[in-house]
């Protein structure tokens, strides 16, 4: 009986691969290049995520920074710090008309 009869080798030999090589070259170039844009765009991505991150981090610091400043801004102006700080200082509502000091124009 026949056995082998209309059996292919399925092996490839040297000469097969390199034709195939030579054939394809620019296609396989062209994948080589998809594979190096697409590394290159994830890499970008990630690097611009990490600095959105900080920035929003630092961001929010500066929020807390201002809120707290603006409150204690707030809390020192409110009139009855004013009121407390001029009695300390000896400043404020003592009843007494301020002076006025008048310069004289001729003793220049």
């Amino acid at each position: 009986m026949l056995k082998n009869k209309g059996k292919k080798n399925n092996y490839l030999s040297g000469v097969d691969v390199a034709e195939w090589l030579r054939v394809h070259s620019q296609y396989i170039l062209f994948l080589c290049v998809l594979a190096f844009v697409s590394i290159m765009n994830s890499h970008l991505a990630e690097q611009k995520i990490r600095k959105i991150a900080q920035l929003k981090n630092d961001v929010q610091e500066l929020n807390w920074k201002y809120l707290s400043i603006k409150s204690d801004w707030m809390n020192r102006s409110s009139l009855s710090n004013l009121e407390n700080n001029l009695d300390e200082k000896a400043l404020g509502k003592s009843g007494a008309k301020p002076v006025i000091i008048v310069a004289d124009k001729d003793k220049r």
